[in-house]
């Protein structure tokens, strides 16, 4: 096995030098997604890296390359002869086209606390390994101690060494030691993360702690703070500015130290952010009743330049050709993800109706959907069909295949099926960018009957065809899903912990009903709103 001839337990192999080159940034057009391959991945899919072309991806024992467009294998390697038992999220990282991986050394179960780890590096474009180097166990001192991958960048792979009491870069080519930074006297490495231009690291002296920032490339300081983390601290680097997150709090500093923001609230922060030259933005949930908040600040005053509060949450994906990529979980349903165009003015990318977007560039989207057994889905760009304003964010759907949720359950409907309970109708309205002028959503509210529920109705998507939107509806987050007989629907999904959520499909739409009180009821609900559905002009 490739990975038993790198390994050198307690010592270090140098293979085939190889220098880090990042690929020149390209910015991503808006266009409309085309699925380009899918592939199901039985032993779950632990990690995702999109070198230019080439998609580096770690599931069971197995890492693996492949052509992002094609999805073609173009190179793979098992990890079982290094002892490792899967692959654990955030043990990998890339500077330019060096992977660096690190894994449990000697450990039979999750759990276990194993033997130490084992980091090997390898070129990710063609998967030719460079160098292997296995630590001690934890706790174990020299000559053999126990370390633990921090990060990459600058062509550096970056661990924490804590019987030296230091951060190490080592050099990504060839393994070699490039420099140390030693950790004050008291102080024990707690959390961090890297870049291509900085180190973040965070420590933990007696009762204090502090914040240091390093550069990747050659080990120097470039300022260290007192922080006053809250508990569970974590560190997040991103285009040079550190963030550090906290139960409750969130701090961010600059590549020179200044501080560019910070928050304290009442709920967990959840917070993330990506960073470009010019500007930064952060999401964070201001509390536990509300969506998300996107907050966008310009980088030189720190000043916030824009809030947005229109999506369930946002995630962060990082940049290219200098513009920062964010994705906003809608809540009528679907994924857009969102850019930061010339003048600051926000620019809808592409829109996917389901799943979790891992990586991307302006060659291929990589989205995962399904839970047990992830599909991996990678989807290209095309210019849509139609130049109508919002055809990107509807992800190519016309403006007028969109229903109007109000007239799938008329209030007159309502009065059939309800005697003498009289509903207003309230419509929901779309987020801007799907320029729809129908609502997605409607309330129908009870007017002077006490205890009766409200009654919503959502469009959660509209697909390009019934098969994506019947591989919407397979994703929706029902713990324990229950088929009904479908007609006149295609699809009829309700789960069997909510008595009053159902969700049906006709055609290419999606639509959920919740709220009735009664499962009967609500069943009977949406076979009206699917006979509405039918009963629309093609």
């Amino acid at each position: 096995m490739l990975w038993l001839a790198l390994l050198c337990v307690g010592c270090l192999a140098l293979l085939s030098p190889a220098q880090a080159v990042s690929p020149a940034p390209v910015k991503i057009p808006s266009g409309v997604r085309s699925l380009l391959w899918k592939s199901t991945f039985k032993d779950g899919l632990s990690n995702i890296l999109l070198l230019d072309d080439v998609l580096v991806i770690t599931h069971g024992k197995r890492v693996e390359g492949r052509n992002a467009v094609t999805g073609t294998v173009v190179w793979a390697f098992d990890t079982s002869t290094v002892g490792q038992f899967t692959p654990p999220e955030e043990a990998i990282a890339a500077t330019g086209d060096i992977v660096s991986v690190s894994a449990p050394l000697g450990s039979k179960d999750e759990d276990e606390e194993g033997d130490g780890n084992v980091l090997f590096a390898f070129n990710g474009r063609v998967g030719r390994g460079l160098w292997a180097l296995a630590s001690g166990a934890p706790g174990e001192g020299l000559p053999h101690p126990f370390f633990s991958l921090v990060g990459a960048g600058g062509g550096r792979v970056v661990i924490n060494v804590p019987a030296l009491s230091a951060i190490r870069g080592l050099d990504a080519a060839d393994g070699a030691r490039r420099w140390d930074s030693l950790l004050p006297p008291g102080c024990a490495f707690e959390a961090g993360d890297a870049d291509d231009r900085v180190t973040g690291v965070l420590m933990r002296c007696g009762k204090r702690w502090r914040l240091r920032a390093l550069d990747s490339g050659s080990g120097a300081t470039l300022w260290e703070h007192p922080v006053f983390p809250l508990g569970n601290p974590l560190v997040e680097v991103d285009g040079g500015a550190v963030g550090l997150e906290s139960d409750n709090a969130f701090d961010l500093f600059d590549t020179s130290g200044r501080r560019l923001y910070q928050h304290i609230g009442e709920t967990i922060c959840s917070c993330s952010f990506v960073a470009t030259s010019d500007a930064v933005v952060l999401a964070r949930f201001e509390d536990a009743t509300t969506d998300a908040l996107l907050e966008i600040l310009d980088r030189s005053s720190g000043r916030v330049v824009l809030t947005r509060k229109d999506a369930r949450s946002y995630t962060m994906f990082g940049t290219s050709g200098g513009r920062p990529y964010w994705g906003e979980h809608r809540a009528h349903g679907g994924v857009l993800i969102q850019t930061l165009g010339p003048g600051g003015v926000v620019t809808p990318v592409v829109a996917f109706p389901d799943g979790d977007l891992h990586a991307m560039n302006d060659q291929a989207f990589l989205v995962v959907t399904g839970d047990d057994s992830p599909q991996l889905n990678s989807y290209g760009l095309g210019l849509p069909a139609e130049p109508e304003p919002g055809v990107v964010a509807r992800g190519g759907v016309a403006r007028a295949a969109w229903p109007d949720a109000c007239a799938l359950l008329p209030t007159s409907v309502l009065a059939r099926e309800l005697p003498g309970v009289h509903f207003r109708a309230v419509p929901r309205q779309a987020a801007p960018e799907l320029d729809l002028d129908t609502p997605v959503g409607c309330d129908l509210l009870p007017e002077g009957q006490g205890g009766r529920p409200t009654i919503s109705v959502d469009v959660v998507w509209v697909g390009t065809t019934p098969g994506e939107a019947k591989e919407l509806l397979a994703n929706m987050p029902y713990a324990s899903p229950k088929k009904l007989a479908p007609a006149p629907a295609d699809q009829l999904l309700a789960d069997e912990g909510l008595a009053d959520t159902i969700a049906l499909r006709v055609g290419s739409t999606v639509v959920r009903i919740d709220g009735a009180g009664d499962r009967d009821l609500t069943v009977r609900l949406a076979r009206l709103a699917a006979r509405s559905l039918r009963e629309l002009p093609p």
